[in-house]
């Protein structure tokens, strides 16, 4: 089963995940790069992106959800900061 996004929403994922070695990892570090991939878009969304993009989001606004054993999140529209420009890798 698919998740779908709905109104002026984005379902996302982690572009990379973080790994630790070891250690103590502070809160700050979790989420240093507000990278993520476009799973689904909802209907209303305006920002022009597509599937598999990649968006910089505010995690202090993303609800983290799992969906069949994968973590992921719910993004409004106001809460994307910028889109990645596939071409120039930026």
């Amino acid at each position: 089963m698919t998740v779908k996004a709905l109104n002026k929403t984005f379902i996302v994922k982690r572009t990379k995940k973080l790994e630790s070695d070891g250690g103590i990892i502070l809160q700050r570090d979790l989420d240093p790069n507000p990278r993520v991939t476009v799973l689904s878009i909802g209907s209303k969304v305006e920002t022009e992106c597509h599937v598999g993009q990649e968006l910089m989001i505010d995690w202090g606004r993303a609800g983290r959800f799992e969906h069949e054993g994968e973590e992921l999140f719910v993004v409004h529209e106001s809460n994307v900061i910028g889109v990645y420009d596939a071409t120039t890798n930026n």
